[in-house]
């Protein structure tokens, strides 16, 4: 069977960085390396990114990176938000039941940046503009609906 033709296909493939000591791709050094591997591929280079699940990120500590930092922010394919306990991640919980606002604007006014940059949009794989809210441990239909008034209220 002969391979499909790569361009004919314009899916973008984001890979979640997952806290802890069981996953690939668990903190900033792992980010950072499969950042420069993609870099250097000339297939993957434009088609594979991160998902910014900023729980994820926070829990991991990485830092909100710097407007000087393009290495990670080039590679930021979509985001996920949901409230987070600040030592574990259990579920998805409404965004600010456990944080403060101030948990999520920097990382707001990243993707805020990133989205509105030229360079961005230009580079590869490029940022899609969307941010999930991500629910997907919710209980019930009630905390999905706190989740979303909570996120207008950050917004």
């Amino acid at each position: 069977m002969e391979p499909l033709p790569i361009d004919k296909y314009p899916v973008r493939l984001a890979l979640e960085l997952e806290p802890g000591p069981y996953f690939v791709l668990p903190d900033e050094a792992a980010l950072r390396q499969i950042a420069g591997r993609l870099k250097g591929d000339r297939v993957l280079h434009s088609r594979v990114g991160f998902n910014l699940d900023i729980a994820h990120w926070r829990l991991a500590k990485v830092p909100v990176p710097s407007d000087s930092d393009t290495t990670l922010k080039e590679r930021v394919v979509h985001a996920h938000l949901s409230g987070h306990h600040r030592r574990a991640h259990f579920g998805d919980i409404p965004p600010l039941d456990l944080n403060a606002a101030s948990d999520f604007d920097p990382w707001l006014d990243l993707l805020e940046g990133i989205a509105l940059s030229t360079q961005a949009r230009e580079a590869s794989p490029g940022f899609s503009g969307y941010v999930s809210l991500e629910a997907e441990a919710a209980k019930n239909v009630e905390i999905v609906q706190q989740s979303v008034r909570q996120l207008v209220a950050l917004l």
